[in-house]
């Protein structure tokens, strides 16, 4: 494919359309100083090469991140846009409430809609603007985001770490007085930590969904599908985050012994778990309870999005000369919820150090 450089001097790096069409003269573009070629000064890195662009005659202002996606297990760093606090607007703040105009600029920075940003502007807690492996491009955001009146801190994968401590999965536990104790199953390790430990609780769901494809193979055509199949489940689902330990205990509602509510056990595993939740709350008193994230779920799909492998099942022999392929497609958001729950414990830990 060749690039022609006049088409691009009429250039739109609009994605989600919440910027207008640029069109730019020969000199306002930014040369490649590793293979002399033009790029829109919009632009961070070359549109041939590749290599990164130096800041344009224009000025640094124009510059778009690109936010490319990050393959599995790759690092990156998450651009969070933190609540206002209460008593910051109840007094006049250094950070004021970004205008109007603003808001459509910093919304076409992280490429979501100036209403999707309204809607986290308005939440109560701190979520994910843009997810990128890029420095340059983190400085970017840091800097212009702050200018335009949001408050954002960048918070690294590794701070999270959902694939290096991911979730200890508890299928029991027992209360204590001062501590509680979880067992991950029968012959397995067993964890204890102190009721004043519990920093957090963070409740949701996990939803998986499965695409099954059939499709005829047929010689020198594309396959004819045959026959597909979808289900979904969901399931609840609360981390339990404490002090010194950043994997946190997960409790599926499914596949859970409910024997610690000892005579409130009943017959339903839903009513259990909202007991279970119940009883951890009140033994927790020095713990913060948080179920926002079915209200901020489509919020963010923007930085951390479900995540979705498909594969293949291989060849089956159906009848003389025909052969049938199948796909197997998987979604689930279980590392989105793991990423916002170590997102809500990042901050509340925070929060109590600092008491």
């Amino acid at each position: 494919m060749r690039f022609d450089e006049e088409e691009i001097f009429a250039s739109d790096d609009s994605i989600d359309g919440t910027t207008e069409r640029r069109t730019f003269r020969r000199e306002e573009m930014t040369a490649c100083e590793s293979c002399g070629r033009l790029s829109p000064p919009t632009r961070m890195t070359c549109l041939y090469c590749g290599a990164s662009l130096p800041v344009p005659p224009t000025g640094a202002d124009l510059r778009r991140p690109a936010l490319k996606s990050l393959e599995e297990g790759e690092r990156g760093f998450n651009v969070v846009l933190l609540p206002r606090e209460a008593e910051e607007e109840t007094r006049d703040s250094e950070r004021p409430n970004p205008r109007g105009d603003a808001r459509v600029e910093a919304a076409s920075l992280v490429r979501v809609g100036p209403e999707q940003l309204n809607e986290m502007l308005a939440s109560s807690v701190p979520l994910p603007l843009a997810r990128t492996g890029d420095r340059a491009e983190v400085a970017l955001l840091e800097r212009r985001l702050a200018e335009l009146g949001l408050h954002i801190e960048i918070v690294s994968d590794d701070d999270l770490a959902i694939e290096a401590d991911p979730p200890r999965r508890v299928r029991r536990i027992e209360f204590g007085e001062d501590s509680v104790m979880g067992w991950g199953g029968a012959g397995v390790e067993s964890w204890r930590a102190a009721w004043s430990d519990l920093v957090m609780i963070v409740a949701g769901r996990i939803y998986r969904r499965r695409i099954e494809v059939d499709e005829r193979v047929k010689r020198n055509a594309a396959g004819e599908v045959v026959d597909a199949r979808e289900l979904i489940d969901d399931e609840a689902v609360i981390d339990l985050y404490f002090a010194q330990v950043r994997a946190g205990w997960r409790i599926m509602s499914e596949g859970f012994d409910y024997s610690c509510l000892g005579a409130h056990k009943g017959l339903l595993a839903a009513k259990n778990f909202a007991r279970l939740v119940e009883t951890l709350r009140a033994r927790a008193t020095r713990s913060v309870f948080d179920d926002s994230y079915k209200r901020v779920r489509h919020l963010l799909q923007f930085a951390w999005s479900p995540a979705e492998h498909t594969e293949s099942s291989g060849l089956r022999h159906t009848a003389p000369g025909r052969f049938l392929t199948g796909a197997v497609t998987r979604v689930s958001n279980d590392a989105q919820f793991t990423r916002y729950g170590r997102l809500l414990s990042h901050y509340a830990r925070r929060k109590r150090e600092q008491r």
